[in-house]
């Protein structure tokens, strides 16, 4: 469901070339808070591997889609996404 989100918002700036930035970009970076916010979470209804995996997958079609307004806010989704990883490395290095 998320990847198809950031499919159809793909799709729209496809056929919105001059609306894009009125009508898209408001509700993109709303989404990519809210993703961030999923992957920052340590609530444990949050802290599904799966939830997770489908998040990071969809921020990188959106980051794919929309590289230079979404420029900025790289940061904001490399931090939680590297905390994730290095929290992980006690599951993998024995």
């Amino acid at each position: 469901m998320l990847t198809e989100v950031a499919g159809h918002f793909a799709e729209l700036a496809l056929f919105l070339q001059g609306s894009v930035k009125l009508l898209l970009f408001p509700s993109l970076q709303e989404y990519l808070r809210a993703f961030v916010e999923i992957l920052a979470s340590d609530l444990p209804h949050n802290s599904d591997h799966g939830l997770r995996k489908k998040v990071i997958m969809t921020l990188c079609h959106l980051l794919r889609s929309f590289t230079q307004p979404l420029t900025p806010h790289i940061m904001s989704v490399v931090t939680p996404v590297w905390r994730i990883l290095t929290q992980q490395t006690s599951m993998f290095v024995s």
